[in-house]
């Protein structure tokens, strides 16, 4: 059986997944859901589905008890990460966090051992996801994990993926895909032209059209199926959040003159674009790294003389962060905060290198021939040469030196290695927010999703 763990709007596009994955492939499906008006929703569409709120933990163990399975078999487990940096769960107290986080933990594990699950997908960007995520995996051995636009290809495709993004499920499906002497299924030249010069977002038809309509809309799917269960429907934060970037957005186009800039001719410079934030890359893929001022300014002190660091927001950040934000980023004598209408494949190309937390701008980056720093693991950072990987302060300015000294050109001899690869293990199709993207719903999306997930399973190796 497949389970979907449900978010937000989502449950509406997992429901004609389920269908077609029941009746095209015999695949049994069910849907578990945090809010039981979503529940009845989902089963007169004919799927079934559990609200956590009914699963009986009785014969469970404690969450404690739990946690320490879980922290014997994964390291790298702490829950107090989760907790602090979950978006919601950031504005309630410790205690509020951890007895939430303990209710829904001893219920999904419950809801695993009562169920024959062979594969969980979902969301993997809350805490109590994450925390289900690893109780699946290491409890039960059964994977969980997050079906994502991968963003590599200028066209839509779909990657399996686990919570920090690594190749962990790619190897499992596909473990000879990684033969350097397997036949290349792309032209590279054509491959990096495409892939630059494709404004991703218009990809997908309704990106831009994120209207009042839309709002309107979410916030009454919102009314209809929130629940008081499901923390990440409190509304008093959602509003407070949307006002927020109201009141940013406004003040930044009054201020913009004096906070951003335009690139300056002939200088040398490395470039930084900042991630969207809360997110799942810089707040769980690497949460150490994940206050980006600190990171800015730890870059600035280790930058050559007479070189800069452009920074550049996210189109889609605009009105995430405050201007009090940017301008202490605009404090330092050698950075500068580039306008946003800039291109990034312009900065990328004009640039003596590019550093990212952990986003997909580095792999633009090596297909122009530039090399890359990385604050975290990430899954090209183990296949494409010449993308380093940060672990300790000291090293940077040094490194900085080195990479200044390649003067921007830094050649790749596997990034064709890499593009295979990821093809390899990729899907036709594309998944959204359905209210945001109804092309989303489209019967051929579906059933690429479908197919998607079917292959998937099939080749799926069990966890160790």
């Amino acid at each position: 059986m497949i389970v979907f763990v449900e978010n937000n709007t989502n449950f509406i596009l997992y429901c004609s997944v389920a269908k077609v994955l029941s009746q095209k492939y015999g695949i049994d499906c069910h849907i578990l859901t945090l809010s039981r008006a979503k529940k009845l929703e989902i089963e007169s569409n004919g799927v079934p589905a559990t609200f956590l709120g009914d699963v009986s933990p009785t014969n469970s163990p404690s969450f404690e008890s739990i946690n320490r399975i879980i922290e014997n078999e994964n390291s790298a487990f702490t829950l107090a990460q989760y907790l602090n940096q979950d978006r919601h769960l950031t504005h309630y107290s410790y205690e509020k966090s951890l007895n939430l986080i303990r209710d829904y933990s001893e219920k999904f594990y419950a809801f695993a051992e009562n169920n024959n699950v062979q594969l969980f997908i979902g969301e993997l960007t809350w805490a109590n996801e994450l925390v289900f995520m690893n109780i699946s995996e290491y409890v039960f051995r059964v994977p969980y994990v997050d079906l994502l636009n991968n963003y590599v290809f200028n066209e839509p495709k779909l990657t399996f993926f686990d919570a920090k993004h690594s190749l962990k499920y790619m190897k499992l499906t596909a473990p000879n895909s990684l033969n350097h002497s397997a036949p290349l299924i792309i032209n590279i030249e054509n491959f990096v032209d495409k892939r630059i010069n494709t404004d991703i977002n218009k990809i997908f038809s309704s990106f831009s059209n994120y209207s009042a309509t839309k709002y309107k809309e979410k916030y009454l799917l919102i009314k209809k199926y929130g629940d008081k269960y499901d923390y990440k429907y409190d509304f008093y934060l959602k509003f407070r959040f949307n006002i927020l970037k109201i009141l940013n957005r406004f003040t930044n186009s009054v201020f913009e003159p004096f906070l951003f800039q335009d690139t300056k001719l002939n200088e040398r410079f490395f470039y930084f674009p900042l991630h969207i934030q809360p997110e799942a890359t810089p707040d769980i893929v690497a949460p150490f790294y994940n206050n980006q001022i600190d990171l800015i300014e730890k870059i600035s002190l280790s930058l050559p003389l007479n070189t800069y660091l452009y920074v550049k927001d996210h189109p889609d950040g605009l009105g995430y962060r405050s201007f009090f934000y940017y301008n202490n980023i605009v404090k330092l004598k050698n950075v500068r905060l580039i306008k946003t209408f800039i291109t990034s494949s312009s900065l990328i190309k004009n640039s003596l290198g590019v550093l990212t937390i952990a986003g997909t701008a580095g792999i633009e980056a090596r297909l122009l021939s530039k090399p890359v720093i990385v604050f975290s693991d990430i899954f090209y950072q183990e296949i494409i040469d010449h993308v380093y990987l940060i672990q300790n302060f000291n090293e940077l300015p040094d490194l900085l030196k080195k990479i200044s000294t390649m003067n921007g050109i830094c050649k790749s001899l596997n990034i064709k290695t890499f593009i295979d690869f990821v093809e390899n293990n990729s899907f036709k199709g594309y998944v959204y927010d359905p209210i945001i993207d109804p092309n989303v719903l489209d019967k051929k999306n579906i059933e690429s999703i479908a197919f998607a997930i079917s292959t998937f399973k099939q080749n799926l190796a069990p966890v160790n």
